[in-house]
């Protein structure tokens, strides 16, 4: 089989299961069929039925847990999940490749920019999900230009390196000097500089919580934090992760395979850049917007931050979709479930973002 063929092969069966699994979600009736256990309340919430019936074609699909898996082989995984289950990307935005001198080498940012006229846009710093072992701006693409798109804001996804290739603390480096490469080009890019944002999912979500601390007290510091269910205590100590520690996706075999390789047996994972929630008083004056999925381990640890931030005097909107799971932001494109979930946080990121006092406008939600 030439390697022409092959490619097209595997894209049309991506193609019929992609459009199998869209008619089956689609219907009440086998979502209802396929629910099994899962229809169960945990923690005084129920599980969307799409989302129960997603998790069990995952089951039949045999698909390999990544705690099995090597990183390049969970990548590989990644990706491939993301093309089943993502949105189609907007033809309204343009994107192109930038490059910047990163901490050790140079980094990557991909810039997705709406066709609508106007200058000095808000801006958003996008740092992507994977539990710093997987994931890259092509897995978010999708996600990033509809971003850009909804938000009327340049959105920028950041290439971070990745472990174990390099470890801690190399991502939270990485991080921190894109948000103030990204700031000190804002006129270059014309971007407003007092509505530019931070924003990240799951592991993403932790590195944004620390641009916003480690940010606070720089000339261009961020307007808004964006925190999509965030990995915020890897000392994993709050009750959601006993409770919802498998079955959901993301289980606490696969968040230890993450630490594994991210921050090694030896790092303290009480530090401030591994576990921004237990950083020590005081929190950055950055409003945030906060998303948690009821049926995601992480949960809580979300709700404990927003929390913090709310004692510290910060505005935060907490914003729990209490019958998602983690990663419901990529699965928009195949399930109606994510797809309202995720629609509702990208308007919301427009209106704060467009919004006269970006606090204000955060308080009142």
């Amino acid at each position: 089989m030439t390697p022409s063929l092959r490619i097209a092969l595997g894209r049309l069966r991506l193609e019929v299961e992609r459009t199998a699994a869209t008619r089956i979600l689609a219907s009440s009736g086998a979502c209802k069929m396929l629910a099994g256990w899962r229809a169960r309340e945990i923690d005084g919430r129920l599980l969307a039925p799409d989302l129960a019936a997603l998790l069990r074609l995952a089951e039949l699909s045999r698909m390999p847990p990544v705690a099995s898996l090597t990183p390049h082989a969970a990548r590989v995984d990644l990706a491939r999940s993301v093309r089943l289950c993502a949105e189609p990307r907007p033809n309204d935005v343009d994107s192109r490749d930038l490059m910047f001198a990163g901490p050790c080498s140079q980094l990557g940012l991909r810039a997705y920019v709406p066709r609508t006229r106007r200058s000095h846009r808000p801006a958003v710093l996008y740092i992507h999900g994977g539990g710093w072992v997987t994931g890259d701006v092509e897995v978010y693409d999708a996600f990033c230009a509809r971003l850009a798109s909804v938000a009327c804001a340049s959105v920028f996804a950041l290439d971070y390196r990745l472990a174990p290739e390099h470890r801690f603390p190399a991502q939270p480096d990485d991080c921190v000097a894109a948000w103030r490469w990204l700031a000190s080009q804002a006129d270059v890019l014309g971007l407003d500089p007092a509505r530019m944002a931070v924003a990240g999912d799951s592991a993403g979500g932790s590195l944004s919580a620390v641009v916003a601390q480690e940010t606070a007290s720089d000339a261009v510091r961020p307007a808004l934090q964006i925190l999509i269910y965030p990995s915020l205590d890897a000392t994993c100590s709050k009750a959601s992760h006993e409770s919802l520690r498998d079955g959901f996706f993301l289980t606490r075999e696969s968040i230890d395979w993450y630490l594994a390789h991210y921050a090694g047996p030896t790092t303290n994972r009480a530090h401030r850049r591994l576990s921004p929630l237990l950083a020590p008083d005081p929190m950055p004056q950055v409003p945030a917007l906060i998303y948690t999925g009821g049926f995601d381990p992480l949960r809580d640890e979300g709700h404990a931050y927003a929390a913090r931030l709310r004692v510290a005097g910060v505005a935060v909107h907490d914003r729990e979709f209490s019958d998602m799971v983690h990663g419901f932001v990529l699965m928009a494109g195949i399930a109606p479930g994510p797809r309202r979930a995720t629609d509702e946080l990208r308007t919301t990121v427009e209106q704060v973002l467009h919004a006269p006092d970006i606090a204000l406008a955060v308080a009142s939600l």
